[in-house]
């Protein structure tokens, strides 16, 4: 009980603010601020403005308020058990800048891989779920945008992301997880209203299995996949990223993909299809698709 009312005294969540905000700096070799804390409960941990900048000291995340609800916390194993983390008003900002071969993230990426050379025994996280709340992506890549202002899939934003991401593993360089109720908005023109997958990301693939995609007009079932060598190909997507989709019988409002694909502005019909598509973007290439 009197632990719980200390750590409620506001010069102690100071100190934690504090402390938090310069392990993880050290840790990531970035410029990271915490704007408070507030234990809610003696097991329930509450960031808030959360601010991580990228190594052009410009946002590379900000994330207005993170809960955490802590199961177990173990010294002797120095592990700690998350039920669920929640990220509220979470802002990402992924760039791929000029004259630099890797993403604004691959400084993090690099940090969290390392080879700890204390001698001090890492914690060890597992998290049972995550959810986001009211939030967006952005992804622009200048490179692209530079050789062709028109490439669309050079800036990227998506606005309004609501989302529960659960059965999370990470095992080396590959994460899995499964997406659920995923919402979403690019521009005035599409709305995701529903999305579910089983997700897996690595350094070679971005792969949805079992995926669900809903708008207000489409209704999508898939397996589907980008190929890749290495998240640098990610920068000329057009040609470099091999994508692989295999749908189940699904129902597609050609407007909505008209977003992503431009040369198909303009068509305001209704396609029902199945089969197989594969191929980069300039060379995609159709087997046994069936469109009625």
């Amino acid at each position: 009980g009197s632990a719980y009312f200390l750590l409620r005294s506001s010069r102690i969540q100071t100190y934690l603010t504090q402390t938090i905000a310069s392990y993880l700096s050290k840790k990531l070799q970035a410029k990271i601020s915490i704007g408070g804390v507030d234990i809610e409960f003696i097991k329930k941990i509450v960031l808030e403005d959360v601010y991580i900048e990228d190594q052009h000291q410009d946002t590379l995340l900000y994330i207005h308020e993170l809960k955490a609800d802590i199961t177990s916390i173990s010294r002797e194993r120095q592990e700690i058990n998350l039920n669920k983390i929640i990220l509220e008003k979470c802002h990402f900002y992924l760039v791929q800048y000029e004259n630099e071969e890797n993403l604004n993230i691959q400084f993090i990426i690099d940090a969290l891989s390392s080879e700890d050379t204390s001698t001090t025994k890492p914690w060890n996280i597992n998290c049972n779920g995550i959810d986001i709340i009211t939030s967006s992506f952005a992804y622009t890549d200048y490179i692209s945008l530079q050789a062709d202002s028109t490439n669309k899939y050079a800036a990227l934003q998506f606005s309004n992301i609501n989302t529960t991401i659960s059965d999370i593993s990470i095992l080396n360089d590959t994460i899995k997880a499964y997406i659920e109720k995923l919402a979403l908005s690019e521009g005035n023109n599409f709305f995701l209203t529903g999305l579910s997958t089983y997700a897996e990301v690595s350094p070679v693939k971005i792969a949805a299995h079992q995926l669900e995609i809903n708008t207000a007009f489409s209704n999508i079932h898939a397996d589907a996949s980008l190929n890749f060598d290495g998240y640098d190909k990610l920068s000329d997507f057009i040609h470099s990223v091999i994508i692989e989709v295999t749908f189940d019988t699904s129902r597609i409002y050609l407007r909505d993909v008209a977003n992503f694909f431009p040369q198909l502005k303009g068509f305001n019909e209704y396609a029902k299809l199945s089969g197989k598509v594969k191929g980069t973007i300039d060379k995609l290439k159709a087997k046994g698709l069936s469109i009625f």
